[in-house]
């Protein structure tokens, strides 16, 4: 055919769904793709208690819940949280891509492309069910088969009946037909299924504190705690107690908090020294961040989050109970500083970048407090005996008005300096005793003190000093 005959030549140049689901699976982790459908789970709550008393409340996902189940053929994410309308099931669910006139606009979720669930289901397996119950009216299922993936010129999918009414209004997705390098993942279930409660236990923590129930093997998954010390007020007035350093602002249409501050008292140098010969207990210090009361990234102490920059010191174990958390919040994901996996941070995000200096910031507060009382350790005790741990987003309340100040002028933010104790020149300085002792001996010792042969070796040297030094002191007498 010619254009003299009236006629153009077509080329096709229409995609193919195996283009899509190589794309779309290709870099992503099998966890992630999992937290994925969590993810969706919880966008079908927000959108259950849009414009409801419950949103409001302190416990808004409370009586929801998600179950995961792994076998070796098959896996099934199963809950009750509301379901998918048929509406969004028909026009944007089940599409490969987010068209712009989506109607989750006004729920704060984290999808930007709207390929999660496609990405999860893709990557695990070949086939697939998907049956909701938004309400008694709308119920139906969707099935994807290996031969529908195969075939470019049918994108359809239907909404059929399902065999049974579902129960629990929610959703559940089953998937099968697995490929091998998930078949054999899911082979041993056991220690796949202790992973991912742990990933599970991190990214959902707030989530989870607040009433939502993620059952993994039908095991309930615990949150990690998210908190710093605190003072009660008279004390920090008094030059007695901590309080940590807080940032709350609005910017570009994002709501933001930034809380740091110690887990614990710092380490004396004997400990220090310790843990860095053989590190004994997970690190709990650094800076996890969170979007929409997910967390993307957990206990980071890298430059990423500024550790090594500027002026703030790299990270190092005298730094191992200082910890702090960001939080974004905003209805329109895109504005938010989070990569297409949704766990993980855009370094260069202009956002980010601002919010960056404010965590430096605070970070060297606490970083130059481990500094100036390394010689102090008995008189700093007494001030870290006195702090509470303190939930993040509860320790604001404390902080008077007028102790918030406004930086760079801007009313849309405030921020509050904690002006930490120092050590008074006269105080007794304390010194640091290190020697080296067989282990053997060491947990011999250990357990004729404490009943118990697995206590921190410098606990053990330090009982053992306080107890001659109290004879000692009686024989002096």
């Amino acid at each position: 055919m010619s254009e003299q005959d009236g006629n153009i030549d077509v080329i096709q140049a229409s995609p193919t769904k195996r283009f899509f689901v190589d794309m779309l699976t290709r870099d992503i982790e099998l966890n992630d793709a999992i937290l994925d459908l969590l993810d969706n789970c919880v966008d079908g709550i927000q959108r259950t208690i849009h414009n409801t008393d419950k949103e409001t409340t302190e416990r808004p996902y409370e009586g929801y819940w998600a179950k995961i189940t792994v076998s070796e053929d098959k896996f099934t994410i199963e809950d009750n949280c509301g379901g998918i309308p048929r509406d969004i099931a028909k026009n944007y669910a089940f599409r490969f891509g987010r068209p712009d006139d989506r109607t989750d606009g006004e729920i704060p979720t984290v999808g930007i492309y709207g390929i999660g669930m496609k990405r999860a289901i893709f990557k695990m397996g070949l086939s697939s069910t998907i049956e909701s119950k938004h309400d008694d009216e709308e119920c139906y299922k969707v099935n994807i088969k290996p031969e529908w993936l195969k075939n470019d010129e049918d994108w359809e999918l239907r909404l059929l009946e399902p065999e049974a009414n579902q129960e629990n209004v929610g959703t559940k997705i089953s998937i099968s037909n697995l490929h091998d390098h998930i078949r054999e993942k899911f082979k041993h279930a056991g220690e796949f299924n202790e992973q991912l409660s742990e990933l599970v236990s991190t990214h959902y923590t707030y989530i989870i504190q607040n009433g939502f129930n993620v059952i993994i093997d039908e095991q309930i998954v615990t949150p990690q705690p998210l908190d710093v010390l605190a003072s009660s007020f008279d004390d920090y007035e008094n030059n007695q107690g901590i309080l940590p350093f807080i940032y709350e602002g609005t910017k570009n249409g994002v709501q933001i908090r930034i809380v740091v501050g110690f887990l614990a008292q710092p380490p004396g140098e004997s400990e220090v020294a310790e843990y860095t010969e053989a590190p004994r207990k997970k690190e709990q210090a650094g800076w996890t961040i969170i979007a929409n009361d997910r967390v993307v990234l957990y206990k980071d102490r890298t430059r990423l989050t500024g550790w090594g920059t500027g002026t703030v010191p790299s990270y190092h174990p005298q730094f191992r109970d200082i910890s702090g958390v960001v939080e974004f919040s905003c209805n329109d994901a895109e504005k938010l500083p989070i990569n297409t996996t949704k766990r993980g941070l855009e370094a260069g995000d202009e956002l980010y970048l601002y919010v960056k200096d404010f965590m430096c910031e605070g970070l060297k507060i606490f970083t130059q407090h481990t500094n100036i009382w390394k010689g102090y350790k008995e008189k700093e005790k007494e001030i870290f005996d006195s702090a509470n741990a303190a939930s993040i987003r509860s320790v604001t309340n404390n902080i008077k008005s007028e102790l918030w100040v406004n930086p760079k002028k801007n009313p849309n933010e405030k921020k509050f300096i904690p002006k930490l104790p120092k050590p008074k020149s006269e105080t007794v300085v304390s010194k640091w005793i290190r020697f080296s002792k067989k282990q053997s001996d060491i947990k011999k010792v250990s357990q004729y003190l404490f009943d118990n042969d697995d206590i921190e070796p410098s606990t053990v040297g330090e009982k053992c000093f306080d107890l001659i030094l109290e004879d000692s002191k009686e024989d002096l007498e």
